[in-house]
């Protein structure tokens, strides 16, 4: 948008605002994404009249994203500070990239492999689209980085195209760990969680908390074309020095860097217990919260949250009902796609003992609102990196959240369970609870009933369980959609349910 701003002879105010600005201004606001310039453009209407300021200024920020470091903080906290902005009613997403200086090579390596040089050649006409000579020369390249990173210890008589890729690696790779360092300080003395919090609690509609590890703001190789990184040095060291989602840095990690001497730990996970708390503390009151990222594999005791600094001197224990009363106010909780998941999360069938608490402690913890109305589980599991990951089919086992529906399922509106497991029992006692005169929408898809979990048995001395079945639980589904049904205030919708009298077919009924 170009507008020319021009101040008028009297007092500026609303009605001398040009038509084309207006119809922009109030564009933005309805579509809630708004361009570099356009935004630019209102910036500066708000320097020029007051009445427009006050009303615009609050609807400015409708997303608050801020990063795990030091500056993104700082920023957060200077917005906090302005009372126009901060009045607004917006969402805060908290992305919680991973740190690690060994993930350079891998991110280079794959955005070679995925370049093909029949992108650049129509099938119909085998005439060589635009882009081939780039893609000939990334290649070469890609050769001489190679060659140049495999020597790193080796100085000359290497080309001084190859010992500029090995300064490119050096500095790209101090980068990383200056972050990294960062991070591990910014989460081990709770200072992000804390000065965070504080920020909040000085925007009073702040209400919206999504956690994601996807860093939009870094330049990535498919910007522009899969090969211009490649051949762009600068491009290439932005590249190598950004952080990247968890489930990157935690697949292979042992093929990322010769001199590795442990796997990599997802320090940042501490965040997504630990944030809530300092935030109840605050005095913020949580109304929707998202998960956009989850431990992928292992460490999953990053999710027991330290008790926070008042109750530090008189208790060691994880404080679990700390997090519980932070998710007292809570109305909608997703986790998965619907939060923008682009890490794999937990794909194991059957967690270790010790890991399964965890889950089911923070989920048991995080599902204990009385107000939840609306929840949005949706475990996509994507096909592993390397061949020793578990099963791709696995199914999320969400024993501990089940166990702690109940109490809250009478405000129940919409419920949607994609890619869980649970026991026969689990299942009838979810669909008991759920309330005939308000529920409006239920999804079950991709949810495999396992069998119930019992004693062995041992030479006939104990009867077997009997297998799992679908059929009381549909009877119940049924009851409960019947009274809201015809008047279409009700939808079920089954998907590609598995186990029971299914086995491993999908079946669908809608």
């Amino acid at each position: 948008m170009d507008v020319v701003l021009e101040r008028p002879a009297g007092p500026a105010s609303l009605a001398t605002l040009p038509t084309e600005l207006l119809r922009a201004v109030f564009g933005t606001f309805t579509d809630g994404e708004g361009k570099v310039e356009e935004l630019s453009s209102l910036q500066s209407v708000r320097l020029v009249c007051r009445q427009f300021n006050q009303i615009a200024a609050p609807a400015l920020l409708s997303r608050l994203r801020v990063y795990l470091d030091q500056p993104s903080l700082d920023w957060a906290a200077a917005v906090s500070h302005s009372s126009l902005v901060a009045s607004g009613e917006f969402a805060l997403v908290r992305v919680l990239a991973l740190e690690r200086a060994e993930d350079a090579c891998r991110r280079f390596i794959d955005g070679y492999h995925n370049t093909d040089p029949n992108d650049f050649t129509d099938e119909r006409t085998e005439e060589v689209r635009p882009g081939l000579e780039e893609y000939e020369e990334a290649k070469d390249n890609f050769g001489v980085v190679g060659f140049a990173w495999r020597n790193l210890d080796v100085g000359p008589p290497l080309s001084p195209q190859a010992l500029e890729y090995q300064r490119i690696l050096r500095a790209g790779h101090a980068e990383c760990r200056r972050r990294y360092g960062e991070q591990q300080r910014l989460v081990g003395s709770r200072e992000f969680v804390d000065k965070l919090a504080s920020a909040v609690a000085r925007m009073p509609h702040a209400s919206r908390v999504v956690f994601r590890d996807r860093v939009d703001r870094c330049p990535g190789p498919y910007e522009e074309t899969p090969t211009q990184f490649l051949a762009d040095n600068d491009r290439l060291f932005q590249v190598l020095a950004s952080p990247l989602p968890w489930a990157p840095s935690l697949d292979g990690w042992a093929a990322l860097s010769p001199r590795a001497r442990e796997r990599p730990e997802t320090t940042p996970a501490r965040i997504l217990s630990e944030l809530p708390i300092a935030l109840h503390n605050a005095g913020a009151h949580l109304r929707q919260l998202g998960f956009g990222c989850f431990p992928v594999e292992y460490d999953y005791h990053l999710l027991e949250p330290r008790p926070s600094a008042a109750q530090q001197p008189t208790r060691t224990r994880p404080a679990w009902d700390e997090l519980a009363a932070a998710c007292q106010h809570l109305e909608a909780v997703s986790f998965g796609e619907s939060a923008g998941l682009t890490a794999r999360p937990v794909s194991e069938c059957h967690l270790p003992e010790a890991a399964q608490q965890l889950v089911d402690s923070f989920f048991g913890s995080v599902l204990s609102g009385q107000r939840i109305e609306t929840l949005t589980f949706a475990h996509i599991a994507e096909e592993p990196a390397v061949a020793d990951l578990p099963d791709p089919e696995a199914f999320f086992p969400l024993t501990g959240a089940l166990a702690a529906m109940k109490s809250w399922l009478p405000c129940m509106r919409v419920l949607s369970l994609v890619g869980i497991s649970a026991t026969q029992e689990q299942l009838e006692r979810l669909c008991e609870a759920l309330p005939e005169d308000q529920i409006e929408r239920i999804v079950l898809c991709e949810v495999k009933l396992r069998p119930n979990g019992g004693p062995a048995v041992a030479e006939g001395e104990l009867t077997p369980p009997r297998p799992p079945s679908w059929a009381r639980i549909l009877d119940v589904l049924r009851e409960k959609c019947k009274v809201r049904y015809h008047p279409c205030r009700c939808r079920a919708t089954l998907l590609q349910l598995r186990g029971g009298e299914y086995g491993d077919l999908m079946q669908s009924e809608d």
